[in-house]
């Protein structure tokens, strides 16, 4: 098998109404999605986020390295494409993730298979969801949210936080924790909306209530002061999305600058790229959960690392990678891949595909009618 086309898309579907976290409200939700075709036919896809040149930067540096190679051979060709990109992860990532596919597809072996085989073919799911909406007034609906992603079967839930001050939000967070079952577990993700003061203040709040992590709530790019916040906050914080390569993410574990790690496929480099990391993370027995907010190949991308992953501790089934799942669900989930994702309501979990290379279908017409330009 050779690769003998590379395209690259960028996609941009309809939200059903502006919606986000703290900082920004979405309109539309993108994706640069990568297909690679193979001398016989056979397609693999990747993706990444819609972040400057990176398209550019796939057609026009790393395309032309790919015609002709066998995706077979992965090593060399994933060492070769960190050369001359100045260290896009995110191209990298998108590339990565379709060799997989392709490679998979070529072997007959699934992702997880290709990777040295699935530690598990169920994996527990969070519910990424809450976020706000533009116009509307969060005590209208947060919890009646919460109370109906329950219902659905999800076992634990991310709320989206920082928009409003502290004092107005922590109270409705206590209602939802008051009219959750005990058995739905809570998280919270402010999207880098507090100053250090204000990040310690609301994680006080939060472990009185029992919230499984705090995300990001201080500006990503100052992962130095990550430090400070994870010694002093009595609630885990989670971080760590936006590290593009493991020498970013090595620093970050050593520093010990988040109790949870949380490397996105689409970012950090790719399948492996990703799998080192959890497995420094494990060393120094810090939890992996990796980052999901793209599309739906990077949601079928990372299904196959959560079946990956160890357990951190020796006790089977504790602390076990949970798969983000966003909510509600965009385009790019429900309606570009043929078969999406679901969580069975019984157990909160996700099955694993068992199909070569990802076990997805692309629904092509729909790609290209929502394309830009």
């Amino acid at each position: 098998m050779r690769i003998e086309r590379v395209e690259t898309f960028h996609f941009a579907g309809p939200v059903e109404r502006p919606s986000g976290p703290s900082c920004a409200y979405s309109r539309v939700r993108d994706s640069i999605i990568v297909k690679l075709t193979a001398d016989d036919g056979t397609v693999g896809w990747g993706e990444t986020y819609a972040i400057a040149a990176t398209r550019t930067v796939i057609d026009q540096h790393l395309a032309p390295m790919l015609l002709g190679r066998d995706p077979v051979d992965h090593r060399a060709i994933w060492h070769d494409l960190w050369g001359p990109n100045f260290g896009d992860s995110l191209a990298i990532s998108a590339i990565d993730i379709a060799i997989a596919d392709l490679r998979g597809k070529a072997l007959g072996l699934s992702v997880a298979q290709l990777y040295g085989g699935a530690l598990r073919d169920r994996v527990p799911v969070y519910a990424s969801g809450i976020p706000y909406y533009e116009g509307v007034d969060p005590e209208l609906y947060w919890v009646q949210d919460a109370l109906a992603l329950a219902a659905q079967g999800y076992r634990a839930i991310k709320v989206r936080i920082g928009r409003y001050d502290p004092a107005r939000e922590l109270p409705l967070l206590a209602r939802m924790r008051a009219e959750l079952p005990e058995s739905v577990a809570l998280m919270a993700d402010a999207n880098a909306a507090y100053t250090l003061h204000t990040a310690l203040r609301v994680s006080r709040v939060l472990d009185e209530l029992g919230f499984l992590w705090l995300e990001e709530p201080i500006r990503e790019v100052d992962y130095e002061a990550f430090d400070v916040l994870t010694a002093q906050s009595p609630t885990p914080i989670a971080g760590g999305e936006i590290v593009r390569d493991r020498s970013q993410a090595s620093l970050f574990i050593a520093r010990r600058s988040a109790r949870i790690v949380q490397p996105d496929v689409s970012i950090v480099g790719g399948f492996a790229e990703l799998l080192f990391v959890a497995e420094t993370a494990r060393l120094a027995r810090i939890s992996t959960v990796p980052h999901c907010n793209a599309g739906g190949i990077t949601l079928a991308a990372t299904l196959h690392l959560c079946a990956l992953l160890p357990d951190p501790t020796a006790v089977p089934g504790t602390e076990a990678p949970m798969l983000e799942l966003e909510t509600p669900r965009p385009l790019f989930h429900t309606g570009l891949i043929r078969q999406p994702i679901t969580i069975d309501p019984t157990d909160g979990m996700v099955a694993v595909p068992t199909g070569p290379g990802l076990g997805i279908e692309i629904d092509e017409d729909l790609l290209r009618h929502h394309l830009v330009g």
